[in-house]
């Protein structure tokens, strides 16, 4: 409510509440700004940018990346802040600006990924976001960076660029993909994504551990089928052989991927939100192009924006 009045006095509380809020709940700062229809909050944003409290500039920077209302002369030089988690929102903020100089940067990042894991990881959110863009060369570059964070145990940095690869949905991919998804935590649930139908065996073997619950949704996302438990693995073994005998390409619950389905499960009101932000990757990786879409803002935004980008043709 208070981001929604234009008085300069409700501007001045957010900031003075913000700064000597609790950490944990500086998240619902961050939502109720990025909601806010009033004026003030671009300088609500400013003045929480300017704070020694990296958590508050990260605040900020997710307020003007989902506002979409970021001055790349401010953000881009916060790439080099010390603390990693706002250099990845700083990074984040700088694709809104969509600038030449931007699109340059992100390559350099994802040139100098194996210098350090802090450049693995900024390399691997910049290879993303290239990716994003539809630029071919940042799948390219996940799939290098997944390569050496594998080999050197760098599961941060896997686990940005394992998403890229998984989504982009490759099947030269297939050897490195299943074994990111069996090397980061909750990686299974992207061979979901992937699509390959060699996978879905992975996935079948996966009801043995101790989340069934990731490789069964993965595995209805990729074959339809719905496992229920007490899990019978034998009998779900035997439903994918027998799926498998009539697998063709890349699927989606069984059926013939394709950006339509993407989309539509974009839209879904049942769709998780996890799930939600790798369809939104996905979309832009398979139209090559970028969706300006705020997940968490207003639906009717959303539903609108989705409606445009569908429509929109190559």
């Amino acid at each position: 409510m208070l981001s929604c009045l234009r008085a300069d006095a409700a501007a001045r509380w957010v900031v003075l509440a913000a700064e000597r809020a609790p950490e944990e709940t500086l998240h619902a700062f961050a939502s109720g700004l990025a909601l806010g229809s009033a004026p003030t909050v671009r300088g609500v944003v400013a003045a929480l940018l300017a704070s020694d409290r990296p958590a508050l500039a990260r605040v900020a920077l997710e307020v003007a990346r989902r506002r979409r209302q970021v001055d790349a002369s401010v953000v881009a030089p916060l790439v080099a802040h010390p603390d990693g988690d706002v250099a990845e929102a700083a990074l984040r903020a700088l694709a809104v600006a969509g600038t030449e100089q931007t699109s340059r940067l992100f390559e350099q990042l994802a040139r100098e990924a194996h210098a350090s894991p802090r450049a693995a990881r900024l390399g691997a959110v910049a290879a993303e976001l290239s990716a994003a863009r539809g630029d071919a060369s940042g799948v390219r570059a996940a799939r290098d960076i997944l390569d050496r964070a594998l080999a050197s145990a760098d599961l941060v940095a896997a686990e940005v660029a394992l998403r890229v690869v998984a989504v982009a949905g490759d099947p030269r991919d297939l050897e490195r993909v299943q074994r990111g998804a069996l090397a980061v935590p909750g990686g299974l649930a992207l061979l979901g994504f992937y699509g390959a139908p060699e996978v879905a065996l992975v996935l079948a073997q996966g009801i043995r551990g101790a989340e069934p619950e990731l490789p069964t949704r993965a595995l209805a996302r990729l074959t339809g089928l719905h496992v229920e438990p007490p899990y019978d693995v034998d009998a779900v073994m035997e439903q994918v052989a027998a799926w498998l005998k009539t697998a063709s390409g890349r699927s989606r619950f069984g059926k013939p991927h394709t950006l339509a389905a993407v989309l539509g499960e974009l839209r879904a009101p049942t769709t998780g939100q996890d799930d939600r932000r790798h369809l939104a990757l996905e979309a832009q990786l398979l139209a090559r192009r970028p969706l300006d879409v705020d997940l968490d803002g207003w639906v009717a935004r959303q539903l609108a924006e989705l409606e445009a980008f569908a429509a929109e043709r190559p």
